[in-house]
C-alpha cells in the first residue's frame, strides 16, 4: 500500500508518493507534484477516537473535500512531518482525567470538577448518552457543552471515590 494517495484518484490513476506541507500564517498549504501555489488543508485523523496514530486525512480547508490520505509520515521531509504533528496535537487536544473531585446533576446537566494531566478543570456535560463515547468497556471520552473532550483512559485505574462520582453522573 502506498504511503499516501490523492483524493482525486481514479481506479487507473497512480497515487503520488511525495508532497510537502508549508505553514503560511495560520494556514497549512499542501504542495503536491503538480500543485502551483498550494492548497489550504486541514488535517484530521481518519478515525479520531479509535485510530489515533494511524491514517491522517488532508481535507481542503474551504471545500471540505479530501486532498490526500497519509498512511505514514516517514516519507515526508522534516518540516512537513513537524507540521502534521503540531496540527494534530492542536486539533485533538484532549486532557486525560486522572481524578474526579466532585460531580453533580441538576435538570439534566452534569457538572464535573476533575484533575487532569493538564491541571484542574471544571466542565458541564449534557446528555451522557450522546456526549459520553465508550471506546472500550473501560475507556471513555466525555464531550462538554463547549465541544471540549476529556478522556478517561481507564475507569479501573481511577481511585474508588473517583469511579463512584463518575458513575453517579454517567
Amino acid at each position: 500500500m502506498p504511503a499516501c494517495r490523492t483524493g482525486q484518484e481514479t481506479a487507473v490513476s497512480k497515487p503520488h508518493n511525495t508532497f510537502t506541507l508549508r505553514r503560511v500564517g495560520d494556514k497549512v498549504l499542501y504542495h503536491g507534484d503538480d500543485e502551483g501555489p498550494g492548497v489550504p488543508v486541514r488535517l484530521t485523523w481518519a478515525r479520531p477516537l479509535t485510530g489515533r496514530g494511524g491514517v491522517v486525512v488532508l481535507l481542503h480547508a474551504d471545500k471540505k473535500e479530501e486532498v490526500a490520505t497519509l498512511h505514514a509520515t516517514d516519507h515526508l521531509d522534516e518540516a512537513s512531518r513537524r507540521i502534521v504533528e503540531q496540527e494534530l496535537a492542536q486539533r485533538y487536544f484532549m486532557p486525560k482525567i486522572t481524578k474526579v473531585l466532585r460531580t453533580s446533576a441538576s435538570f439534566g446537566n452534569r457538572y464535573w470538577h476533575v484533575e487532569t494531566d493538564r491541571g484542574a478543570r471544571q466542565f458541564l456535560m449534557k446528555s451522557p448518552e450522546t456526549n459520553a463515547t465508550w471506546i472500550t468497556e473501560d475507556r471513555c471520552v466525555l464531550r462538554d457543552t463547549l465541544g471540549n473532550c476529556y478522556e478517561i483512559e481507564s475507569f479501573q485505574a481511577l481511585d474508588r471515590v473517583s469511579r463512584s462520582l463518575a458513575d453517579k453522573v454517567l
